[in-house]
């Protein structure tokens, strides 16, 4: 029974006992409400509670099968990886006193770019690609005072072959392209890089890619067709052979210029981020 009805089922009082037994009823009624009130407000807090339990549960359940699957699925690939981890560490070298440095390193360089081709997204890949990136980056340092003193010369005297044939512009192509090789494309465009010089000489790499043009031309390529590039990464600057090009028109002319003896450390490319720095000179 409602406290409105069971307050309208009452008789009117006609005499102070009347009164007293009318009041007394309503007082009982009213705490009989509050009290029903309170137990029905204390059971749906009980049942709001149990529900946000059970939801916690639930989600925390889920949450230890995803763990398990994702630590099911690294497992898998990590084991289906060791191929891979293989090749890096036979081929990572121990330094750079190893007399297959440059070779070691542009294996490995390459196998990255590829790779990135797709994004890589395997921890594995991520990690042995940045060492491989690193050792880009030390020898770059280490090779930077040589390369300097030795495209300047090369460019000062108008001989271009002193730096191309030279060791050092070897390690300088090699480190470039291991510098860059963890980090992932910013466009489809590729270079024919011809060579490479430190960050620090705008007007060498210029001089230098001016007095390239006899070989190029002379590999049956147009006049004026090299160019110079500053890389964003390796922070050095790249000679190319004309502008950018797709990836097999890149590694067409790169293996071009290699086998007509023209540039023999010439290699192609991927983009990442690179910025002309002059026209064709």
């Amino acid at each position: 029974m409602g406290m409105r009805t069971y307050i309208a089922g009452l008789a009117r009082p006609v005499s102070w006992n009347d009164l007293a037994d009318f009041l007394s009823k309503t007082v009982f009624a009213a705490a009989a409400a509050t009290v029903a009130l309170v137990a029905s407000c204390q059971s749906e807090a009980r049942s709001e509670a149990q529900r946000l339990v059970a939801a916690a549960e639930k989600k925390l359940s889920e949450q230890a099968a995803q763990f398990a699957a994702d630590k099911k699925d690294l497992r898998e690939a990590l084991s289906s990886r060791r191929d891979e981890i293989t090749l890096f560490l036979d081929y990572m070298p121990r330094s750079r006193s190893d007399p297959q440095w440059s070779v070691k390193i542009n294996v490995l360089s390459s196998y990255c770019s590829e790779d990135q081709r797709f994004e890589i997204t395997h921890a594995v890949s991520k990690v042995l690609c940045q060492q491989v990136s690193r050792a880009g980056d030390a020898a770059a340092a280490d090779n930077k005072d040589g390369a300097s003193e030795l495209a300047a010369e090369a460019a000062r005297t108008g001989d271009p072959g002193r730096y191309l044939n030279s060791t050092i512009a070897e390690t300088q192509n090699s480190a470039l392209a291991a510098s860059e090789s963890a980090v992932a494309a910013t466009s489809d465009r590729w270079f024919a890089v011809v060579a490479s010089v430190p960050g620090n000489q705008p007007e060498v790499a210029a001089r230098l890619a001016k007095e390239l043009n006899g070989r190029l031309q002379r590999a049956g390529l147009p006049p004026k067709n090299a160019s110079v590039y500053r890389t964003r990464i390796s922070n050095s600057f790249a000679i190319t052979s004309g502008r950018d090009k797709t990836e097999a028109e890149a590694k067409a002319r790169a293996r071009m210029l290699r086998q007509s003896d023209a540039v023999p450390d010439a290699f192609a490319q991927r983009d990442r981020g690179w910025t002309r720095l002059t026209d064709p000179i």
